[in-house]
């Protein structure tokens, strides 16, 4: 081989090892850091319309401390007054706020339960700078449910999670047992399921080597366990629980797919319901209101009632 080819040669090999070099660490590092970043939300210290102007429900601002990590975690609590009725906590989705599920939260609080709607941290007003797509979400569920218990004495708890906050609160009544019921609105199955999606979806990125790669580079980073944000494990654990799972066939940010194959995790007497012709967010907002209010309201009644006993 003549010096002019052996040094093209080089050339070419230096070449490919610095893409290869750039595939294995600098764009699985960057790309597992975009995906735990959280943009800022519009208006993310807004409150619900229920909570504002001429008529407004009596509600206090509140914050608690996450124990783990000591975050300080705001929300905002609102007295229900009914009677023997379990408290109900509502869990945002990724860039959303307190104010995300304010039309279910009117909803309950009408129905005589006391409320808390919280920013999960990273979010609105509570303190922290990254998403962990479940994993430590679920310890900000913890620590809402140990709030109520400690400053206003709930005696029975029921999560209401959407997307994120879904997987979050499925995540966290799997885990306290004064948790009686949980409510998970279009949750997606695994953190690995959904990152995997979202890479296809947004940068064609093949879930191996880079995907499994990025995964492994934000586990060091942030210091979780992704295979613990499984939600194949945790359904199993609501035994005894009320539970319903709401998933949109027309939603395109949450495969239904991806909810509808936990059903096989479900425990006997949980519910899954599967509508149709309502994005990501709008089950309840839209044509199938009525339907799930009905539903909302059974899961609510028959918390209530295991109060009593």
């Amino acid at each position: 081989m003549t010096q002019k080819k052996k040094s093209l040669l080089r050339r070419v090999l230096r070449r490919v090892a610095y893409w290869v070099v750039m595939g294995m660490f600098f764009v699985p590092s960057r790309f597992g850091k975009k995906m735990t970043e959280i943009p800022e939300a519009e208006n993310a210290y807004a409150l619900p319309g229920f909570l504002e102007g001429a008529g407004a429900a009596a509600h206090e601002e509140v914050e608690f401390r996450e124990p783990g990590t000591g975050l300080v975690l705001r929300g905002t609590f609102v007295p229900g007054g009914g009677a023997a009725k379990c408290a109900v906590i509502f869990c945002h989705g990724l860039t959303g706020t307190r104010m995300q599920l304010g039309e279910q939260a009117q909803f309950v609080h009408l129905l005589g339960h006391d409320v808390l709607m919280f920013d999960m941290r990273g979010h609105g007003a509570s303190e922290g700078d990254f998403t962990s797509l479940g994993y430590f979400e679920r310890h900000d569920v913890l620590a809402a449910c140990g709030y109520l218990r400690e400053r206003r004495g709930a005696k029975g708890i029921v999560l209401y999670g959407f997307s994120l906050g879904a997987v979050a609160a499925v995540m966290a009544a799997a885990e306290d047992e004064g948790v009686l019921g949980v409510v998970a609105e279009s949750p997606y199955a695994s953190l690995d399921e959904i990152v995997a999606h979202k890479a296809r979806e947004h940068y064609h990125v093949p879930k191996w080597p880079l995907v499994t790669l990025s995964l492994w580079a934000t586990e060091v980073r942030r210091g979780f366990d992704r295979r613990e944000v499984d939600l194949a494990k945790a359904l199993p654990r609501l035994a005894g629980k009320d539970a319903l799972l709401v998933a949109s066939r027309s939603d395109k940010t949450i495969p239904v797919e991806m909810t509808r194959e936990l059903k096989d995790y479900l425990c006997e007497g949980h519910e899954y319901w599967e509508v149709t012709g309502a994005e990501h967010g709008m089950i309840f907002s839209g044509e199938h209101r009525g339907e799930f209010e009905r539903r909302l309201r059974g899961l609510l009644a028959r918390c209530d009632e295991a109060i009593r006993w």
